[in-house]
């Protein structure tokens, strides 16, 4: 593969090797290039919401055990924020920490709601 670089001066073309399981065929310039952005909006996306709201950088547990439970249960609580997200389009009162805001609204009802109720949702306090 070949990209454009610039300098002050001067445009120049340098080869790139690229290391994929996607046969050469279908993985041109621009598919490469959708693939990766679509991987990297996933991962920043995500690794920004964990690190955001739960505070995952600032634990500190150092237990192996209880450091992979805690972080299950953030990914669970990341997921369940996404959801909730998704479901307030266009809404100004639609991130990560509005859901963990919306949780802990009224001495943490919602959150207990979340984990103890036969059929669980994520709706908007009344």
């Amino acid at each position: 593969m070949r990209r454009l670089t610039f300098t002050e001066k001067k445009r120049t073309f340098e080869a790139v090797a690229v290391l994929a399981s996607a046969p050469a065929a279908r993985l041109d310039a621009e598919q490469f290039l959708a693939d990766n952005r679509r991987y990297w909006s996933i991962e920043g996306g995500f690794h920004q919401r964990l690190d955001g709201a739960p505070a995952e950088d600032k634990s500190r547990v150092r237990h192996r055990n209880s450091a992979y439970l805690l972080g299950l249960f953030r990914r669970l609580a990341v997921s369940l924020a996404a959801d909730w997200i998704a479901r307030h389009p266009g809404s100004r009162q639609a991130s990560t920490h509005d859901f963990f805001d919306h949780l802990s609204y009224d001495n943490h009802r919602a959150a207990f709601a979340l984990v103890l109720d036969r059929r669980p949702t994520l709706s908007t306090p009344s």
